[in-house]
């Protein structure tokens, strides 16, 4: 059993983001803006004891985090990785110190997040920061070269055949991905790797993409809320109730009667649990709770209610379900710390420790019933 969360690295400042933002900017900066839309809406979202870290001037950050996390119950950290054209990278400290200090006891892989960096979080999607350009081979291999060493660490997470696990976020935007896939796995088995274990991360590609991945990740909401885009009719069979949420939502801005998009938290979850699996090679997720009201205004998505009993079920549930597909329990939770985003089970001024404590429970409980 696996408990695996995704991690942000966007909590320190590099110069990109002062040029682009202003100098100062980091992750902390967006979450600090959180206000309601609506009332009873929970923003902002403020960190236990005002703990607004830095990854990078504050070195006991990490191991203060990685304690935390193995001590309630999450088995290793999925960072996101930042890489561009001709090989530019950005917020790369806190993985490249995680790679050099071996006293990080935590196991880890990665998620490259092949996007366009762009101002969409103050609304403004068609202005480019840095754009992605997936190159020709000579780009792949110098990719590849970066990311062996991390293969390569004793705590780089593998799957049952012992390759390092890779995700990429959203592989439909790559034309070349045939042709990338096909590199990166020769340059694998080249390197004395008995291969490398790639996973599609945003869902619903559709067949033609995801059977060219070793495994399909369900990363939450998104999957969920995908659900009604596929099929109403499909919507419907798997949650009445969250397939009307979701289309009155789509009515309520077409209308214009709100800019937002607002589902209940628990709808989600009940709809999440009872979607059936995509395929035989999915990875769950679950997701704390979602609101990226704090980056994007009132273009936000929100999941209102979420609390830690909710997510403890949520948890539950999923493990069992993973376990009876045959999937060894592996979990990807959504997230360790999105703060501007609403998903994190680091401990907050509203809650404290109880999203933490809700997931050792869970986790606990399945593996005394196995």
């Amino acid at each position: 059993m696996k408990l695996i969360a995704f991690y942000l690295p966007q909590f320190h400042t590099f110069p990109e983001n002062d040029e682009w933002w202003g100098k100062g900017f980091t992750e902390w900066t967006n979450t600090r803006k959180g206000k309601p839309v609506f009332h009873g809406h929970y923003q902002p979202h403020t960190p236990l004891n005002e703990n607004y870290y830095d990854l990078v001037l504050d070195k006991s950050v990490l191991p203060k985090q990685i304690k935390m996390a193995k001590d309630y119950g999450v088995d290793g950290f999925c960072y996101y990785h930042y890489w561009f054209a001709n090989g530019k990278k950005l917020m790369e400290k806190p993985i490249e110190r995680m790679l050099a200090d071996k006293t990080l006891d935590m196991p880890f892989c990665l998620c490259w997040a092949n996007e366009n960096w762009s101002r969409r979080w103050d609304g403004s999607e068609e202005s480019i920061l840095m754009a992605q350009d997936y190159g020709d081979k000579q780009g792949w291999i110098d990719h590849f070269n970066y990311l062996l060493k991390f293969f390569e660490d004793d705590r780089y997470m593998r799957d049952e055949q012992g390759r390092p696990i890779l995700l990429v976020y959203k592989p439909q935007l790559i034309d070349t991905l045939d042709d990338l896939l096909a590199c990166w796995r020769e340059l694998a088995k080249n390197a004395g790797l008995p291969g490398i274990c790639i996973a599609c991360q945003y869902p619903q590609y559709g067949e033609q993409i995801e059977k060219k991945f070793d495994y399909h990740i369900e990363f939450e909401p998104s999957a969920t809320t995908g659900i009604p885009g596929e099929s109403f009719a499909k919507a419907w069979k798997i949650s009445p109730k969250y397939a009307l949420e979701v289309g009155m939502t789509k009515l309520l801005q077409a209308t214009k009667v709100r800019s937002y998009k607002k589902y209940s938290y628990k709808d989600a979850v009940e709809a999440s649990i009872r979607r059936p699996l995509h395929n035989s090679r999915e990875w769950l997720g679950v997701f704390t709770g979602w609101d990226n009201t704090a980056r994007r205004g009132k273009n936000g998505i929100i999941y209102h209610n979420s609390t830690p009993e909710l997510f403890e079920e949520y948890v539950e549930k999923q493990l069992i379900k993973s376990l009876r597909a045959g999937q060894e329990g592996v979990l990807f939770i959504n997230a360790w710390n999105e703060w501007a985003e609403g998903a994190h089970l680091e401990p907050d001024e509203k809650y404290g420790m109880r999203y933490l404590e809700a997931l050792r429970r869970a986790k606990n409980k399945v593996l005394k019933e196995r």
